[in-house]
C-alpha cells in the first residue's frame, strides 16, 4: 500500500533560486511588502526574482504591485530606497 503524500511544502521566497538576491535579502523584501499586500506578497515575490533580475528592479517591479503612492514610498524606503 503507498502511503499518502503530505501537502506539498509552500515555497518561500527565500528558498526561490533566480537573481541570486541573497534569502535574507528576499525575506526581508517579502516581510515589507506583505504589510502593504497581504500573503499574495510571497507570490508576487517569487515571481519578480528571475534569473538576470537586479535588486533595483526587483523592488521597483514589487512596487510597481502597491496601487497607493504614499504606501508604495514606504515600501520602497523600508527596502532600502532612498526618495529621489
Amino acid at each position: 500500500m503507498l502511503a499518502k503524500a503530505g501537502p506539498a511544502p509552500v515555497e518561500r521566497a527565500n528558498s526561490s533560486p533566480g537573481s541570486g538576491i541573497g534569502p535574507e535579502v528576499l525575506a526581508h523584501i517579502e516581510e515589507a511588502l506583505t504589510r502593504h499586500m497581504g500573503p499574495i506578497a510571497q507570490v508576487l515575490v517569487r515571481r519578480a526574482n528571475h534569473a538576470g533580475v537586479t535588486l533595483d528592479e526587483l523592488r521597483a517591479r514589487l512596487a510597481e504591485q502597491i496601487p497607493d503612492e504614499a504606501e508604495r514610498a514606504i515600501f520602497l524606503r523600508s527596502v532600502g530606497v532612498e526618495d529621489r
